[in-house]
């Protein structure tokens, strides 16, 4: 009972390539088929198809669409359809080829024009939420404004006050504009002045500098004497019991200078430590010999047989001492 009343349908398209693909394949397909070749779906049966396709974009319910552009619509589809269906038949008669437009095009098509209308619709919201949105700023931007009026015609009284403090301070300062010329040409004045004092320090500057030159040779010589002299010059220094005249000047002006006693006992107990005596004088701080040490000297320095080749007759040691001085 089942294999008799059993029925398989197949439903292919007659412009698919499968469907004689097939035929081919299994001729068994016609001879035990029957085959039904459906004429085009009626008006009516497309215009539902189009409602129940088209009720899906919800078109009834935007707010910016008539109540009635449903159905508008969908008949317009409707006649799309039909209207290339009809130039099908006349291609076909005209050149001899067959273009289906079967049902199933008719709602592909319908499934294009849902899901473009879905995108036109949601643009359209887009631009409507930015145009409220551009109201909504407007509108405060509006209110922004009223308010800096309101509040710029309440502070009128005080930029006036504020305008006629200016013109004060304008005043004040063309005031002290003037007073700042004077005190300019002021500055331009000691400016010169101090041009002449600058150049003036620079010309000493160049005297002391070849004076410095001058007394560099000695001071090197003064120098080298000293890193020469040894412990055994030292001990014919303090062999002296009475000793001469301008050694005791030479020794005396060393004592000056290292601030120790210049007698003749202070002299002998200071060369008596070789190594201590040798890195006292090594390591002077010649360049800052306070005032009262110098006047000090001037007593030794001022004798006029104190100079190194006067002080060689009376001492060889005493020459590198003199020299150092």
């Amino acid at each position: 009972r089942v294999r008799q009343n059993l029925h398989v349908v197949l439903c292919c398209s007659p412009a698919s390539l499968e469907l004689e693909r097939l035929c081919s394949t299994y001729p068994g397909l016609i001879i035990r088929s029957t085959v039904n070749v459906y004429d085009n779906w009626p008006r009516k049966a497309l215009l539902k198809v189009a409602l129940k396709q088209l009720s899906s974009c919800h078109l009834a319910q935007d707010q910016f669409v008539p109540k009635d552009t449903q159905s508008a619509v969908a008949t317009a589809a409707v006649k799309i359809h039909e209207l290339v269906c009809s130039e099908t038949r006349k291609l076909l008669n005209q050149s001899g080829y067959s273009f289906y437009v079967t049902p199933s095009s008719f709602i592909h098509f319908l499934k294009v024009m849902c899901e473009t209308l879905k995108i036109e619709q949601s643009k359209i919201v887009e631009s409507c939420q930015h145009l409220e949105a551009g109201i909504d700023q407007l509108s405060k931007a509006d209110q922004r404004i009223f308010a800096m009026k309101v509040e710029l015609e309440q502070l009128q009284p005080e930029v006036q006050l504020k305008a006629q403090e200016v013109e004060v301070l304008l005043l004040q300062l063309c005031k002290e504009r003037q007073e700042m010329n004077h005190f300019k040409a002021t500055v331009e004045q000691e400016r010169s002045s101090f041009a002449k004092e600058s150049q003036l320090v620079t010309n000493m500057a160049a005297i002391v500098e070849s004076d410095l030159q001058a007394v560099l040779p000695a001071l090197i010589e003064a120098e080298r004497g000293l890193s020469i002299l040894k412990k055994a010059d030292l001990v014919e220094i303090r062999s002296y019991t009475t000793p001469p005249a301008m050694v005791t000047y030479v020794m005396g002006a060393v004592c000056v200078l290292l601030q120790e006693p210049t007698d003749w006992n202070s002299v002998k107990l200071l060369m008596s430590d070789y190594g201590s005596l040798m890195k006292r004088l090594s390591s002077f701080d010649k360049d800052h010999v306070s005032d009262k040490v110098l006047s000090k000297l001037k007593k030794y320095t001022q004798e006029e047989s104190f100079v190194p080749s006067s002080v060689a007759h009376y001492s060889v040691a005493c020459k590198s001492f003199c020299e150092w001085v």
